[in-house]
C-alpha cells in the first residue's frame, strides 16, 4: 500500500440523477450519456497518476453494479455514507485515512479536463499543510486534500452555494493550515461547456459534440 490515496466522488450514471441541469433542452438519457463521457476521461486520465492508489467512492448505494462498470480495474469502488455531502465526503476521508494513508486528495466528477498536474499539486501541497483546496471558479472546490480526519470542513457549509470555498475557509481558520493550488472549472451548465478544454477531455468534447453542445470546427 502506497501512502497516498486519490479518491473520485461520483454518482452512478443513471437517467434524471446527472447532469440534470442541462435538461432541456437535452433530455435525461442524454444528460447521463454525457456524464458518462466525464467518468470516462476522468479515470482514463487517472492510469497516469504515480504514487498514488486512486478510490472511487460512488452515489447511490444500491447501484454498486452500475458504478463499477465506469470505473478500471484496479480502482477500488465503495459507497458514500450520510445524509448530506459534507458527511459523505468526511466518512470518505476517515475511511481512508483510518487505513492508514497519510495524504488523501478528493476529486469530484465534474471536472472531466482538470489536468493531472493539478492533483500532484494537490499532494504537494500536504506536505507544508494540514489541507489543500483547488478553487473553482464558481466559488465552491474542484480539489480538496487532508492529511488526518478532521469534520472541520463539511460543517456548517452550504452546500451548491457560490461561497462554499470561503465559507470553508473561515471554518477552517485558525485550526489546520492550509494551501490553495491553481484555480479551474466545473462543467454543470451551459456557460461551462464553452470552458471544456478538448485535448483533456476527447471523450467528453466528442459527446458535447454529438449532442450539439459545441460546435465543430
Amino acid at each position: 500500500m502506497r501512502d497516498r490515496a486519490l479518491v473520485v466522488m461520483m454518482r452512478a450514471p443513471e437517467a434524471g440523477r446527472v447532469k440534470t441541469r442541462l435538461v432541456p433542452p437535452l433530455d435525461y438519457f442524454e444528460a447521463s450519456a454525457f456524464y458518462e463521457a466525464f467518468l470516462a476521461d476522468i479515470f482514463c486520465k487517472l492510469k497516469r497518476l504515480r504514487g498514488a492508489d486512486v478510490f472511487a467512492a460512488y452515489t447511490p448505494s444500491r447501484s454498486r453494479q452500475k458504478a463499477a462498470s465506469f470505473v478500471p480495474p484496479g480502482v477500488e469502488c465503495f459507497p458514500q455514507r450520510g445524509s448530506d455531502l459534507g458527511v459523505r465526503m468526511h466518512n470518505a476521508f476517515a475511511g481512508l485515512l483510518g487505513r492508514g494513508y497519510q495524504r488523501v486528495v478528493m476529486i469530484g466528477s465534474d471536472s472531466p479536463d482538470m489536468p493531472l498536474t493539478r492533483i500532484n499539486d494537490g499532494f504537494a501541497a500536504l506536505d507544508e499543510s494540514d489541507a489543500v483546496f483547488g478553487p473553482a471558479l464558481d466559488g465552491g472546490y474542484y480539489l480538496i486534500g487532508l492529511k488526518r480526519p478532521t469534520r472541520l470542513p463539511f460543517e456548517g457549509v452550504p452546500w451548491s452555494t457560490a461561497t462554499v470555498l470561503a465559507d470553508t475557509l473561515k471554518r477552517i481558520k485558525g485550526a489546520l493550515t492550509y494551501r490553495l493550488i491553481k484555480p479551474w472549472h466545473d462543467i454543470d451548465t451551459f456557460d461551462d461547456i464553452r470552458l471544456l478544454r478538448k485535448r483533456s477531455a476527447p471523450r467528453t468534447y466528442e459527446t458535447a459534440l454529438g449532442l450539439g453542445l459545441v460546435k465543430g470546427a
